[in-house]
């Protein structure tokens, strides 16, 4: 017969399960990123401030909300995650090295298909952030999303 301490102990978080929301969590910094880039690249008329809730201050609190629900979920889903063992260690490895390349493709994609960036350097050093933030971000995922695969597939 289970103890009381035994019951009452939290189940673990898998490690795939941990990835996963971190994944999503990363992907929409990501999106938010994007979206935040859009919109400083669009002119607003003075009828976008006169609606009951101005378009860019919506665009903006809208992203922020996200944010915040996203990560509250992402913090209680995994906040008791367990140990992680050889393999989970060794497939953590492989996706980061193979992430590597992926990576390194798709920012040189990025920068053959844009060719100017100066629309991400625009603003004050917080806002000149969000470039490189965006790009660490987008190689987290791509990571999360290589071990999750590794880890189902159990590829050696």
């Amino acid at each position: 017969m289970e103890t009381t301490g035994t019951m009452n102990k939290p189940k673990k978080t898998s490690l795939v399960k941990n990835a996963a929301w971190s994944a999503i969590l990363e992907a929409t910094l990501v999106v938010i990123n994007i979206v935040m880039f859009i919109k400083n690249q669009i002119i607003f008329t003075a009828e976008d401030y006169l609606a009951p809730v101005p378009l860019p201050l919506f665009i903006s609190s809208a992203s922020s909300i996200l944010l915040i629900i996203i990560g509250i979920l992402a913090i209680a889903q995994t906040k008791n995650t367990e140990k992680g063992d050889e393999l989970s260690s060794h497939n953590k490895y492989k996706a980061g090295y193979i992430s590597k390349y992926i990576c390194i493709l798709c920012i040189i994609l990025a920068m053959w298909c844009i060719k100017d960036f100066s629309f991400a350097f625009t603003g004050d050093f917080i806002d000149n952030l969000r470039l490189p933030i965006t790009i660490f971000m987008f190689s987290q995922l791509v990571e999360n999303i290589i071990f999750i695969i590794l880890e189902k597939c159990n590829l050696e």
